[in-house]
Order: structure tokens, then sequence, then C-alpha cells
């Protein structure tokens, strides 16, 4: 009897030292796959090449990333001002955050958003992560999401 007591003690204090161990917040929640990705137009588009710019002023004030899929050289490009942490942010022809489309070929100028959002769902100490959706003239990016390091 006093060994199926002794076990009995032995698993409750394993539950609860498990239940209360700290948990990491090394990696981005939910996870997203790495890099940049959409729909443009119904497409699939990955790009192979991102560049990522932070602002800081102490903390991360506002960010800004670009990704180039390396085929057909379409890019997007998201800013995001006044970064405040995790939360959507509108975009129009008259928003301070911006995205837009351009394909490179020396000459193409950019397209802006005029419709649209980003949502910043994902953040820890080396990465942010989340979801886009924009028009930019006759293009129509959905299903965007990105996972990006900094």
């Amino acid at each position: 009897m006093k060994r199926i007591s002794f076990i009995l003690s032995a698993a409750c204090a394993a539950m609860l030292f498990n239940a209360c161990s700290k948990s990491s917040n090394s990696t981005p929640d939910p996870v997203y796959p790495k890099g940049l990705h959409a729909k443009i137009n119904g497409l699939s588009w990955n790009a192979q090449y991102v560049n990522k710019v932070t602002s800081t002023g102490g903390s991360l004030n506002s960010f800004e990333f670009d990704g180039t899929d390396s085929a057909t050289h379409e890019t997007i490009y998201i800013f995001v001002s006044a970064f405040a942490g995790r939360g959507g942010h509108n975009l129009t022809s008259a928003s301070i955050d911006k995205a837009y489309y351009t394909v490179d070929t020396g000459t193409a100028l950019p397209v802006y958003a005029t419709s649209g959002s980003i949502n910043i769902t994902a953040i820890n100490d080396t990465a942010w992560g989340g979801t886009f959706d924009f028009v930019a003239g006759s293009k129509i990016i959905t299903d965007g999401t990105f996972n990006v390091t900094f």
C-alpha cells in the first residue's frame, strides 16, 4: 500500500512541476512559412529574396520589407509606420502605411495599394509574422503571409 501511495505522490509532483514550467518565446506564433508569399491575380507567388529594414528609436518604431520572385522579377513591398505590436493596418491611397507591387524591368514604377490590409499576428525577439492583401492597379494580391527575421 505504501508503494502505491509513493507512486501516486511522485506522479502528482511530476504533473505539478510540468504545469508550472515557463515557456520560451523564441519562435513566432503562429508560424507562417519563412519569407514572403502571396497570390497575384490568383497565381502563387513566392519571394526568393527578402530585404528588410527597421527604423528604431530605442525600440522598433516602423518596419518595411520587400520580396522579389527571381523568375518573374515581381516585387511586393510592405511598410508599417508607427509600429505598436500586433494588430491591423489599413491600406488606402492616403494612409501612412504602404504596400506596392512592381515588376523590376529597370524602368518600372511601383503601383501602390489603393485598398487592403496588413495584419501583424506574430512577434518575438527575432521575428515578426502576419498576413496581408491589397489591390494595386490591375493586380489583386491575396493570401499574403510573411515571417521575417530582423
